[in-house]
């Protein structure tokens, strides 16, 4: 629900990635692994960055946590 908060349209993108999270929160993940690796793909204005952002703020606080890789 937070993340549909300030993410429209998307609920086939967050619904694995919170998943994810939960699994993970609730101890039923390998603790020397990452909680989640998400490749979010798609044409030019979709969402994707935005999405990316909206979970580091609602995960950690902030967007100061967002971090993009270019690899052109």
């Amino acid at each position: 629900d937070l993340m549909r908060e300030s993410v429209f349209g998307q609920d086939h993108v967050i619904k694995p990635m919170v998943y994810s999270l939960k699994r993970a929160a609730a101890g039923l993940q390998d603790p020397n692994r990452p909680l989640g690796v998400f490749m979010i793909a798609g044409p030019p204005g979709t969402g994707k960055t935005w999405m990316a952002k909206q979970l580091a703020v609602k995960l950690f606080g902030s967007e100061e946590y967002y971090a993009e890789l270019k690899m052109t």
